[in-house]
């Protein structure tokens, strides 16, 4: 039993270390993960930025040069728009 666990063993520590070229369709899903994962951070940055910039007073808005109009139209953008 255990000959058999130890040649499964060292047969799955090969396939883990052998490298074979990644396939053209897998490195372009890959590719795709990865855009989109970046995508969401963006989004997800985006959201909290104005989600954060809603919440000033009015005398930080002064501070770093924004109108009360400039924060709204701001932090009233969907996450998607730059």
């Amino acid at each position: 039993m255990s000959n058999y666990f130890n040649s499964y063993k060292e047969s799955f520590s090969l396939a883990l270390t052998h490298s074979t070229p990644t396939s053209p369709n897998l490195s372009g899903f890959i590719n795709l993960i990865t855009r989109m994962g970046h995508v969401v951070l963006t989004w997800h940055r985006r959201s909290k930025q104005r989600r954060a910039l809603a919440n000033l007073d009015r005398r930080l808005q002064k501070d770093i040069g924004l109108s009360t109009e400039e924060v709204f139209d701001e932090s009233s953008k969907p996450f998607w728009m730059e």
